[in-house]
């Protein structure tokens, strides 16, 4: 199962939180992991404008309902940004390609928010679900949930052109 919701957040506050993010960035505030590569990801906590439990709270609110789970809590979340040239290889959330449990087998779901367009503002960056057969393009606010599981390997696909922004939320099992 693939649960989209377009609107989760408006565009106005999407434009908001990447500038924020660029603030910080061009400060110096913000130091992301793998600059080497490009990637970006940062925790969720050093953008203000999502400061709170808001966010983290409404979209777990929709994941139980969509995906049908018990009470979940954040486990991770990270501002990520693919630039020219990134991607994100397949692979599932919490396990390995081979079934095996990876470093977080403990999560059960997983919401992708988009903050940037991926019809106007960047090529490439398509999130591809090759047991599905889909491939969805980012727009502000768009929010996909699904589980971690085998059955849900994802990709991202390269960005040849533009910056692709999003917020990536994994939930584990309320405790």
């Amino acid at each position: 199962m693939i649960f989209a919701m377009h609107k989760f957040l408006s565009e106005a506050l999407c434009r908001e939180i990447r500038a924020e993010y660029q603030e910080a960035l061009d400060a110096g505030q913000i130091v992301p992991k793998g600059m080497g590569t490009g990637k970006t990801d940062v925790s969720l906590l050093a953008i203000s404008a999502v400061d709170g439990p808001w966010l983290v709270d409404m979209t777990a609110d929709w994941l139980r309902r969509v995906l049908h789970i018990p009470p979940i809590t954040l486990d991770y979340c990270a501002y990520t940004r693919l630039e020219v040239g990134q991607l994100h290889e397949l692979h599932a959330d919490a396990v390995k390609l081979d079934g095996t449990p990876n470093h977080t087998p403990h999560r059960v779901a997983t919401a992708l928010l988009y903050l940037s367009d991926g019809y106007e503002e960047f090529d490439g960056g398509e999130l591809y679900l090759p047991e599905f057969g889909m491939t969805i393009v980012a727009t502000p606010g768009l929010l996909v949930g699904m589980p971690t599981d085998l059955a849900h390997r994802h990709a991202v696909t390269v960005v040849t052109r533009g910056v692709r922004d999003a917020i990536a939320l994994w939930y584990k099992e309320l405790t």
